[in-house]
């Protein structure tokens, strides 16, 4: 599984999938997603389309609460949208008390 930041695939996001699949790649872990605008509810709904059809695995990391979208797209493992331990290098938030 490769990991790639959402910014690398905006663009030619279909040619970049069928290098990453040339390569020999089983998944994507795409990460820094973090919103949920018109603009990234598209890209997404793209990614998971373009990633079905090429039978890659997905997991997306850094994206705001998943609503529903493995049960359309079974090839999305994960949905890594909780706020986790890395936090603690600058927050309080997430260690408990």
């Amino acid at each position: 599984i490769i990991w790639a930041q959402y910014f690398a695939l905006k663009e030619g996001l279909e040619s970049k999938l069928d290098y990453l699949k040339s390569l020999g790649a089983s998944g994507l872990k795409v990460d820094f997603i973090e919103r949920d605008d018109l603009v990234m509810t598209r890209f997404l709904e793209r990614l998971y389309e373009e990633t079905r059809k090429r039978r890659l695995m997905l997991i997306l990391h850094g994206l705001p609460r998943p609503a529903g979208q493995d049960v359309t797209y079974p090839h999305v493992l994960s949905f890594e949208a909780g706020m986790g331990h890395e936090y603690d290098k600058w927050s309080t938030s997430v260690t408990p008390k």
